[in-house]
């Protein structure tokens, strides 16, 4: 049934002239996406109100641009050439940033996206008709349909208010569905999945997964490391948006994130300035998307941190590590930025402690949220704090039965509520 769906697949995309299919074969070919970078600077200038006083076709020219600065011009941003939005893609962004956004995509770039996601898949042994479980919130927005689970081949996993009985029927599922190899969701619900195996002994059962991608930027090493031991597979890290595609996707046993240059060209900038970092340190992630034209996204900061690995000529093709939002991003007394995973280290061996999350309230003000943990662990956060944060930090503990994730199925470990500028 899988070769009938790929057949399928192909054969549909030849009769609407094998959109797909030549993005495929034109992305195989290329070998740097310089001429593709040129091509849409020069159609911003051209096409787009906001860039037409732009001084020069260089990417350094334009402006790094956010979220908040398309809503307060959005209009400016769109193409004169795409103005009919019912021949244009629609996608909305679930505001995690705490800014909720709708986007445009031409035929184009659709296209472009599900080629490079084809080919991206397939480097890692996902192929078209492969059976796979979506582990995801399915109890918010469009819920899966019967046709999406058998186009698709799809089982839909909800991990909506998580709780034993339905880790117990994922773990079910997982050992009786001969045919599901693939697992894909977010990595609060891998950790939760990873942790309920080993609490319940599970760690045995005849388990027929054969790769797992964790589609959010917060997978938690020790995570991945328990999935891998526990199914005996490859775990994968796969960062993108809603609103421009799959940016990047680890490799097997290697934790490298690699970019997609045919999609896109990626800056790693300084904290204080549009300048490139060095390889190595940490900065603001920069996208130009090099395939949309109908609402170009052109050095765009989406609000994440990263470490580069490799930069060339400006590019960065190979990403460390990545450090969630700038919005997850807190800072010590002093004013030192701390990223997410800067803190995450130090609590690791806090295994009385099912979840926490820490909350910056003000510059010298932390809030740590425990979940299901005794009170005996109190003073020992109180100091691991004051060690991350300073020992003038202000700390307050709380305690919860549960921390609930985001509706997008997401969970932010770390939380700043210092004014944009200052986090």
């Amino acid at each position: 049934m899988r070769n009938l769906r790929e057949t399928a697949f192909w054969i549909l995309d030849r009769i609407k002239g094998s959109p797909i299919g030549n993005q495929i074969k034109k992305q195989q070919q290329i070998n740097s996406n310089e001429q593709d970078l040129s091509r849409l600077l020069r159609y911003a200038r051209k096409h787009v109100p906001y860039y037409r006083e732009s001084p020069e076709i260089s990417l350094s020219s334009f402006p790094v641009i956010d979220k908040s600065v398309i809503k307060n011009a959005y209009e400016s941003f769109r193409s004169d050439e795409f103005s009919d939005d019912s021949k244009l893609i629609t996608l909305y962004t679930s505001g995690s940033s705490g800014t909720p956004f709708k986007a445009y995509q031409n035929k184009d770039k659709d296209n472009s996206h599900k080629a490079a996601l084809i080919l991206l898949n397939r480097s890692v042994g996902w192929n078209i008709g492969d059976r796979w479980a979506h582990l995801r919130n399915w109890g918010f927005g469009k819920p899966a349909t019967w046709k999406d689970k058998f186009i698709k081949n799809m089982v839909p996993l909800s991990v909506l208010d998580l709780n034993k009985e339905k880790l117990e029927h994922i773990v079910s599922t997982l050992v009786k569905d001969k045919k599901l190899h693939i697992l894909f969701g977010y990595s609060s619900a891998f950790e939760r999945l990873a942790d309920y195996i080993v609490q319940n002994g599970y760690q045995n059962l005849n388990f027929g997964i054969r790769l797992i991608v964790d589609d959010s930027d917060d997978l938690k090493y020790e995570t991945w490391d328990l999935l891998e031991k526990i199914f005996k597979c490859p775990v994968l890290n796969r960062y993108g948006s809603i609103e421009n595609g799959i940016f990047a996707l680890t490799k097997p046993y290697d934790r490298t994130f690699y970019v997609d240059t045919t999609q896109f060209f990626i800056e790693i900038l300084k904290m204080d300035c549009d300048e490139s970092v060095n390889e190595g340190e940490i900065g603001r992630v920069v996208i130009t998307d090099l395939h949309n034209k109908a609402l170009p996204f052109i050095r765009y900061y989406n609000g994440d941190l990263a470490v580069a690995k490799k930069i060339v000529n400006g590019q960065c093709t190979e990403i460390a590590s990545l450090h969630g939002r700038e919005i997850s991003a807190l800072r010590k007394t002093d004013g030192t930025l701390l990223s997410e995973t800067n803190i995450m280290g130090h609590f690791k061996e806090f295994v009385d402690i099912s979840r926490y999350q820490i909350v910056q309230k003000t510059a010298d003000e932390y809030c740590m949220i425990v979940e299901n943990a005794p009170e005996s662990v109190d003073r020992l956060c109180v100091d691991e704090l004051k060690t991350i944060f300073g020992a003038d930090a202000k700390v307050r503990i709380v305690h919860t039965d549960l921390i609930p994730c985001e509706k997008n199925g997401k969970f932010k470990v770390t939380y700043s509520e210092l004014p944009k500028g200052n986090a």
